[in-house]
C-alpha cells in the first residue's frame, strides 16, 4: 500500500480552469489552460486592446499576452465590467439608462513585489501609465499575493491523503480538518470544487473592489481635488464604498445575468454559491492573520485609510445580510425561481446567509486547531507506523472541536464601541463625499444615503 494526496487540482476541476495551482499537485498533473483555451483568451484580450486603441501598459514576462495568469485576470476583470455595463442598458433598445454611464476599458498590470502588508491587495490607478489618454485606468495586481492565497486555500482544503492498495483502490480516505466540521463535513464529495470556487470568488471580490473605485469616481475625485480626496476620512469613506459596491456586485452577479425569471442553477446549489461567496470574502480579509494577530486590536482602528481587516470583515457580514434580504425581496417581487422551480424570497436568502456563517465558524475553528494536520499522518504512514496513525486520527476526531474564544473571532472587533464609533463617523460623512463624487461624473450610480443602524446594546463589548 501507499498514500497519495487527493488534491483539488488533479488536472482540472469540473467547473473551473485556473492557472493558480495547489502546491500539492505534482508537475505531471498541474492544472492549466488547454492551448485552445489560452489562444482563445489571448485573441479576446488582444481584440479588446485593439478596439480601445491601447496596448499593454508595460510589456514584460508578467504583463504579457503569453502569460495565462495575465489573460485569466484580464478576462475576469472585463467580464465583470461588461456585466455591470450591460445591466445599465435598456434590454430592448440597448441604450444606456438615464442617470447611468458605462465603465470604460480597464487594463491589468501584474507585478512581482515580495509579500508584505503593502502588497496584499491590488490597486487601481488613473493615467499613471498613459497620461496622453483622457482616462486610462489600470488595476495593478501583485502575483505573489495570489500565489500565497492559493497556497493557503490548498493547505486548508486540499490536504486529503488516501491510502491506496496494490489494485489502486482507496482503502482509507483521510480528511483535512475543515471537512470534519459542519457544514463542510457534508460537502466532502465537492472537495474538488470548493477551494476553486472560494479562490475564484475571492479574485472576483478583489477585481470588483478596484472596479468600484473606478466606476464610483473615487480616482476622479482625487484627480480633481488631491487634498480632499486623499484625506484619511474621505479615503476611508471611498474604501468602504468600494467594499460595499463590490460585495453587492458579487452577491448579485447571477441576478444580473438572468434572462427572464429562471436562474440556471438549482436551489441547493444557489444557496451554497451565495454562502461560499460570503465565506470567500471573509477568508480573503482574514487569511493572512495568524492566531496572535487575529486578537482584537482597538488601537489599529485609526491608523490607516482602510478600516482594519477585522472591522472590514464585520462590515461585510453586516452588509451581506441586508443585501441578501433585498435580493430575496426583489426576486420575490419579480417571480425569480431556480432551475428546479424553487421561489427565491427573503427566507431563501436568509438560509444562504446562515450557511455562510456556519462556514465562517468552521473556518475559524479550523484555523485554531492545535492537533496534527494530515501531512504529518502521511509521514507516519509512509514510515510504516500504522498504530501511531490510528491513534492520531482518533485524537483528531475526538478533540477536533476546538473552542474559539470570543476574542479570537476575527470580525467581532466590529462590535466594539470604538469600531462602531468609527463606522458611524464614516457613515455620517458619506452624504458629503457622495455629493463631491456626483460632481466628477462617476460611471456608476452611487449608493443611497441610508439611516445609521445602531448595534443592539447587548452586542457592544
Amino acid at each position: 500500500m501507499w498514500w497519495d494526496n487527493d488534491y483539488t487540482f488533479h488536472g482540472k476541476t469540473d467547473s473551473y480552469e485556473l492557472m493558480f495551482n495547489s502546491p500539492f499537485a505534482g508537475k505531471e498533473n498541474v492544472a492549466s489552460f488547454s492551448k485552445d483555451k489560452m489562444n482563445e483568451l489571448k485573441q479576446y484580450i488582444e481584440q479588446l486592446d485593439q478596439k480601445h486603441q491601447v496596448g499593454l501598459v508595460k510589456e514584460d514576462d508578467l504583463t504579457s499576452y503569453n502569460n495565462p495568469d495575465f489573460l485569466w485576470l484580464s478576462y475576469e476583470l472585463n467580464r465583470m465590467r461588461l456585466r455591470y455595463n450591460t445591466s445599465q442598458r435598456n434590454p430592448y433598445t440597448r441604450e444606456v439608462l438615464p442617470g447611468h454611464s458605462q465603465i470604460p476599458y480597464v487594463h491589468i498590470c501584474l507585478n512581482a513585489l515580495a509579500m508584505s502588508v503593502s502588497s496584499l491587495y491590488p490597486k487601481s490607478t488613473l493615467n499613471e501609465y498613459k497620461s496622453s489618454l483622457k482616462e486610462h485606468y489600470v488595476v495593478e495586481f501583485e502575483l505573489p499575493f495570489l500565489k500565497k492565497y492559493m497556497e493557503f486555500l490548498s493547505g486548508l482544503f486540499d490536504d486529503n491523503p488516501q491510502i491506496i492498495d496494490k489494485n489502486k483502490r482507496v482503502v482509507y480516505q483521510f480528511k483535512a480538518p475543515i471537512y470534519r466540521k459542519s457544514p463542510f463535513a457534508a460537502m466532502f464529495d465537492y472537495r474538488h470544487e470548493i477551494p476553486a470556487v472560494i479562490f475564484h470568488q475571492s479574485v472576483l471580490m478583489l477585481l470588483s473592489h478596484e472596479l468600484a473605485h473606478i466606476g464610483n469616481g473615487h480616482l476622479k475625485l482625487i484627480a480633481s481635488d488631491n487634498a480632499y480626496g486623499l484625506s484619511q476620512d474621505v479615503l476611508r469613506a471611498c474604501e468602504n464604498d468600494a467594499d460595499c459596491t463590490a460585495l453587492c456586485w458579487l452577491l448579485g452577479s447571477r441576478i444580473l445575468d438572468v434572462e427572464g425569471t429562471c436562474l440556471e442553477i438549482s436551489a441547493d446549489d444557489y444557496i451554497k454559491e451565495l454562502a461560499l461567496a460570503i465565506c470567500s470574502v471573509y477568508m480573503l480579509l482574514s487569511w493572512s492573520y495568524d492566531k496572535d494577530h487575529r486578537k482584537w486590536n482597538v488601537e489599529s482602528i485609526n491608523k490607516k485609510a482602510h478600516f482594519p481587516a477585522s472591522v472590514r470583515a464585520y462590515n461585510m457580514l453586516n452588509l451581506a445580510y441586508s443585501r441578501l434580504l433585498k435580493i430575496g425581496e426583489w426576486c420575490e417581487r419579480d417571480g425569480i425561481v431556480t432551475s428546479d422551480k424553487v421561489k427565491i424570497d427573503k427566507a431563501f436568502t436568509e438560509k444562504a446567509f446562515s450557511l455562510g456563517m456556519e462556514m465562517i465558524r468552521a473556518f475559524d475553528r479550523t484555523f485554531f486547531m492545535k492537533h496534527a494536520h494530515t501531512e504529518e499522518v502521511c509521514e507516519l504512514f509512509d514510515k510504516g507506523e500504522a498504530r501511531e496513525v490510528y491513534q492520531m486520527v482518533v485524537q483528531e476526531l475526538s478533540e477536533g472541536s476546538v473552542d474559539v474564544g470570543i476574542a479570537d473571532t476575527f470580525y467581532m472587533i466590529g462590535c466594539t464601541k470604538e469600531a462602531q464609533a468609527e463606522l458611524k463617523k464614516i457613515h455620517e460623512l458619506w452624504p458629503e463625499v457622495r455629493s463631491r463624487l456626483q460632481k466628477v461624473n462617476p460611471y456608476c450610480q452611487l449608493a443611497a444615503v441610508e439611516p445609521w443602524n445602531e448595534l443592539p446594546e447587548q452586542l457592544i463589548i
